[in-house]
């Protein structure tokens, strides 16, 4: 399987970024706050937005089969 050089899949965090934004998915928000404060402990300057939607025209769905599909 090829994957995209802008996707990240961690135990708990899947990361997507591009040029200099940057989305998290997660079942739950408290590993995306932690991760976050790491990034942050390590001088990235962090800013968040509420929804992802309208993200570079990204939207996240769960698929009946459990998966994450990119729109």
């Amino acid at each position: 399987m090829k994957l995209d050089p802008c996707l990240s899949i961690g135990d708990k965090v899947i990361c997507i970024s591009y040029v200099d934004y940057i989305l998290f998915w997660a079942t739950n928000e408290k590993f995306i706050n932690e991760l976050a404060g790491r990034l942050c402990d390590q001088g990235v300057l962090l800013e968040q937005e509420d929804d992802a939607a309208g993200f570079l025209g990204v939207n996240m769905t769960k698929t009946v089969d459990d998966k994450i599909g990119l729109t």
